[in-house]
């Protein structure tokens, strides 16, 4: 990852924001790039200005405990590449201060 934006504005309880992310690929072909936590409100995934796609991929294990997802970003093509994440997050207000509840997306490479 390059650098992100995170932009939001609160309307009524509700926190919409748009996240961009510039992420830098150093290979050809298909890449996995780990994107988390994805916010259970995600409205929609833009990369390049077109329709992304996320991948979440189940790790394999012995154990009974059930793994947690992992969610992938699909990008194609060496470069860099931007992002475009519209999502909600519920916001809660005390004395004059408001609180979000979620995480804010990351991207990792």
């Amino acid at each position: 990852m390059i650098q992100s934006e995170h932009r939001g504005k609160l309307s009524g309880k509700t926190a919409r924001f748009t996240s961009t992310i510039q992420i830098r690929v150093t290979r050809a072909g298909w890449v996995r790039c780990p994107l988390d936590p994805i916010p259970a409100a995600l409205g929609s995934i833009k990369v390049n200005g077109k329709p992304g796609w996320l991948l979440r991929s189940v790790p394999k294990t012995r154990q009974k405990k059930v793994p947690q997802a992992i969610n992938f970003l699909l990008l194609k093509g060496k470069g860099t590449h931007t992002v475009e994440l519209t999502f909600s997050l519920g916001a809660i207000e005390s004395e004059d201060y408001w609180r979000i509840n979620g995480s804010i997306p990351r991207a990792e490479s």
